[in-house]
């Protein structure tokens, strides 16, 4: 199992590791808290954390193992900023003869134009066409290369 953990790309493993680690650290304050303070309600939402995390890291394990992953390669062509504090909301990634718009979750503010993209999608992910591109909601890990190529900022 550690020689098919160690085959997996690093993003990827990135994610596993923030999932078992949040499903370790809550298991912790579960034990913690009803050691310390005795009282199981103050366990629940912690126990809730450990199932809901735990559940997402085994299923993204064992979509890893299955090879029921794609991987997509590209250039950043475009990065579509928010209004108001400018963080990055999708990239615009140029792969051979598409063109794919991902749209981002969280904090991702390192990409440029001219970087390379990698992103890791469910074999099951639905694409959809819009605009001319090809219209990702969601990813399992992506991974940004910096190449120093192209304009920054915009």
């Amino acid at each position: 199992m550690k020689k098919d953990l160690q085959k997996l790309p690093p993003a990827l493993r990135k994610q596993l590791m923030l999932r078992f680690g949040v499903a370790a650290l809550s298991l912790l304050a579960v034990t913690l808290s009803a050691i310390w303070f005795r009282d199981l309600v103050l366990c629940v939402p912690f126990l809730l954390l450990f199932l809901v995390s735990g559940a997402g890291g085994t299923a993204l394990l064992t979509r890893l193992f299955r090879g029921r992953f794609v991987r997509v390669e590209g250039i950043c062509a475009q990065v579509e900023r928010t209004g108001i504090r400018h963080r990055p909301k999708s990239l615009v990634v140029s792969a051979g003869e598409h063109t794919v718009k991902i749209h981002l979750r969280g904090k991702l503010g390192n990409a440029a134009p001219g970087d390379r993209i990698t992103v890791y999608l469910a074999d099951n992910m639905p694409v959809y066409q819009r605009d001319g591109y090809e219209v990702v909601n969601g990813y399992l890990a992506i991974d940004i290369i910096k190449t120093g190529v192209g304009v920054h900022g915009s």
